[in-house]
């Protein structure tokens, strides 16, 4: 495990996350998954298959981004389906199991010797509900039956003091914190109450469209989070991960300004490792590495917990 130091180079500088071979069975899986979600047969599989098959010879290639390859053919997948949203059941699903393990959760916190570090691993955790990737749990309901197993792991990469720091320095003590998975914002809660009890305003970025787990407004709604934030921003696009050349300008300008900047999952993590995702710093990564391309990017093992601190 490493505490506030000992992190490698890739973890100092970051890495461009270009598309690796590992990607592909990863991301056939996922549209499988997909598929079965919005009830298609075998002739619907062969179909959304030979589809991705054909986007991804073609965009293969180290010079393309993960991120936009998987955008492209998740977007021809939904539009194949005739879906806009084949994941909302499992969404839905997840925020119940989510808020069901919530006092729990809340006990894990409330007695821990570290406070900040406990929120940081019950973020990490939620970052599990995450389905249709390789080595995923698969469903809502293994987070239920494991919970205590996964808040044990903590965190292996944990700059959370560092971040503190960073926050009490500042004169603006703006958080932009960039949500993932629907059920995993639950669990952001107790890092967005460690923010808030440092003096930081902080403003959420859910997803404006649906696209995979990924939560949106009505899923923050669910979770119980907005009347605990001070504002929140919207991502505009269909992308897997954040589109940064795309953002809203306003949303620039508060992550140009932002004491702290924090990013939530892998996705995220891809898409701003592209050189214009540098602009916005200081930032944070917070997720559990679920693949190998991530966690060598990151320069830990795959299945690791990192809160990442990049300035």
């Amino acid at each position: 495990m490493l505490p506030a130091g000992g992190v490698g180079e890739a973890q100092k500088e970051g890495v461009v996350m270009k598309v690796d071979p590992q990607c592909v069975p990863c991301l056939l899986g996922r549209i499988l998954y997909e598929v079965k979600l919005a009830g298609g047969g075998k002739d619907v599989q062969k179909k959304v298959i030979k589809r991705a098959l054909e986007i991804m010879s073609k965009g293969f290639s180290e010079k393309v981004a993960s991120v936009e390859l998987a955008t492209e053919v998740h977007r021809e997948t939904y539009s194949l389906l005739g879906d806009d949203d084949p994941y909302r059941e499992v969404k839905r699903r997840s925020t119940a199991v989510a808020k069901e393990l919530l006092p729990l959760a809340e006990n894990y916190y409330r007695e821990a010797e570290d406070r900040l570090t406990a929120a940081g691993t019950l973020a990490v955790v939620g970052n599990l509900l995450d389905f249709g990737i390789m080595d995923a749990i698969t469903g809502p309901e293994v987070l239920k039956e494991n919970f205590r197993k996964y808040v044990s792991e903590g965190l292996h990469v944990n700059h959370l003091r560092r971040a503190e720091k960073l926050l009490l320095e500042s004169k603006d003590r703006t958080v932009i914190y960039f949500t993932d998975n629907a059920g995993e914002v639950v669990f952001d809660r107790f890092l967005i109450e460690e923010f808030k009890n440092r003096g930081a305003k902080v403003f959420l970025v859910p997803k404006g469209v649906p696209i995979l787990t990924d939560a949106t407004v009505e899923d923050l709604q669910e979770a119980d989070l907005l009347e605990m934030v001070d504002g929140i921003y919207k991502t505009s696009t269909f992308y897997v991960g954040v589109e940064i050349g795309k953002m809203d300008e306003k949303l620039k300008k508060a992550m140009e300004e932002a004491a702290l900047i924090v990013y939530k999952g892998m996705a995220n993590y891809e898409a701003v490792s592209e050189p214009e995702g540098y602009r916005y710093r200081p930032r944070m990564f917070i997720m559990k590495a679920k693949c190998e391309p991530v966690a060598s990017s990151l320069g830990v093992k795959k299945g690791e917990n990192v809160a990442l601190l990049q300035l």
